[in-house]
């Protein structure tokens, strides 16, 4: 045999033994699969085509105004005191825009300082002004309607006229929205099947903006969401594409964000006195939060008002929500929620 050829001849010899002795070279292990990328409003799966315009609108909750128009098409509705013992919502729109919502209302300078974190479309009717440093005005909002072609009066047998003002809210962003675009903000995280099974499980939470209010949830475990009731009823939405379906309103996620409330000193309500409300949006606060029936806890933080809050468990990271829509109830640093 020719030498040369004894070393090659050796290395495939090894080469055999080592395959008899160890089998198979194990296969490279499958890349992971990439996360989907979601809406950072209502957790829901994107193609990639979606054009992201969120838009808010102000939406009264007095008695007289119920049931509301389109609250179970928001992707997220913030529940703030205005007067006394009244709330108002600011429901926030994007991946799901019915035709028609309301009645809209008038806004306070914190629901300025509320929008102004989302840099979209702002709706509603009437501003109650004020001065020293509750004044805003609207050169940090780019995109303001509060009256014009896409509201309308809806006047409703034994309804007050003052509840019958409605935004065709669909028209609205598909005509005013133009070219600006926001950019999607991380406040939280959202996933499928959300487990946090070490959390105390809910069976309701009552949310007391004040010793007046009348107002919980209870958890109901078919759908895995939250219903609402408000003064000892169920608390009722028309949908705002079709105002002959009424249904429950049901909340995926509930934050309960607790914020300073004060008031107005009267010097700074010129011309009116009536007991308008202070609310600090920046800062940090604490939080609950009730997800797939569980409860947790942590804090909310915002920095400035040119920034986005962020809302956190309590070991520092984004708290992640069960994908759908989330009510962030905004109460009194001062008022203890009530679960059972």
């Amino acid at each position: 045999m020719d030498s040369r050829r004894i070393p090659a001849a050796l290395a495939l010899l090894c080469a055999a033994l080592l395959t008899a002795a160890c089998g198979k070279a194990p296969a490279p292990a499958p890349a992971p699969t990439p996360e989907p990328e979601r809406s950072s409003t209502s957790g829901k799966i994107l193609s990639g085509s979606e054009v992201y315009r969120p838009a808010i609108v102000s939406i009264e909750n007095a008695a007289g105004a119920r049931p509301q128009t389109g609250l179970m098409e928001a992707d997220i509705v913030y529940e703030f005191l205005v007067e006394s013992n009244i709330t108002r919502f600011q429901a926030l729109y994007s991946d799901s825009v019915p035709t028609l919502v309301g009645p809209v209302r008038s806004a306070r300078y914190y629901f300025i300082d509320l929008q102004q974190e989302w840099n979209g479309l702002y709706a509603h009717i009437g501003y109650t002004g004020l001065s020293g440093r509750y004044s805003r005005g609207w050169s940090d909002c780019p995109i303001h309607l509060s009256g014009g072609e896409w509201f309308d009066r809806i006047e409703k047998q034994g309804v007050s006229s003052v509840h019958s003002m409605y935004l065709y809210l669909a028209d609205a962003i598909a005509n005013e929205y133009g070219d600006h675009a926001p950019e999607r903000q991380e406040r939280f995280l959202f996933g499928e099947g959300v487990s946090y099974p070490d959390a105390q499980q809910v069976s309701r939470v009552d949310v007391p903006f004040t010793g007046s209010t009348d107002l919980y949830y209870t958890f109901d475990a078919a759908s895995g969401r939250m219903l609402r009731f408000q003064d000892g009823k169920a608390f009722e939405s028309l949908s705002g594409n079709d105002q002959s379906v009424r249904e429950q309103v049901a909340v995926t996620n509930l934050i309960i964000q607790h914020c300073d409330y004060g008031l107005v000193p009267a010097d700074l309500q010129p011309g009116e006195n009536k007991g308008r409300r202070t609310v600090e949006l920046t800062g940090t606060g604490a939080c609950e939060y009730i997800i797939n029936g569980r409860l947790l806890t942590g804090t909310w933080e915002r920095e400035t008002l040119e920034d986005y809050t962020r809302y956190y468990l309590d070991d520092g990271s984004l708290v992640t929500l069960e994908a759908g829509n989330t009510w962030i109830e905004v109460i009194p640093t001062s008022a203890e929620i009530v679960v059972s």
